[in-house]
């Protein structure tokens, strides 16, 4: 008898999104210290920053690695921008700032179409 398999996004899986990033693409972005993350069945979005709780949910109805990290990035995105602002009504939720660094993302991990 096959098992069926284990889901994807898990509180462990999307830390470990967010500390591969963090190493990687956003390694010289200063990014909020303390995060934390949860695993959430969501029918609206795929992702959810809250600021300034620094809590990022992501949906478990994510079915590969790469639509992970790409959530997991514009994320961080948020949180990126986000942690300088002094209300979270500073910003648009998808201002130029916003789209210069998801695109600066998206070329250091050599992704197409967005984050």
């Amino acid at each position: 008898m096959v098992k069926k398999p284990k889901k994807l996004v898990t509180t462990k899986s999307i830390k470990a999104a967010y500390d591969l990033l963090k190493v990687t693409a956003f390694s010289d972005i200063k990014l909020p210290v303390n995060v934390s993350f949860r695993a959430s069945k969501m029918s609206k979005f795929w992702g959810l920053y809250f600021w300034p709780d620094n809590l990022m949910v992501i949906n478990t109805d994510i079915t590969t690695c790469e639509q992970l990290l790409k959530t997991v990035a514009h994320e961080m995105v948020h949180s990126a921008w986000e942690k300088e602002a002094a209300t979270s009504s500073d910003h648009d939720l998808h201002d130029e700032n916003f789209n210069q660094l998801a695109a600066l993302i998206c070329e250091r991990m050599g992704w197409t179409g967005g984050v």
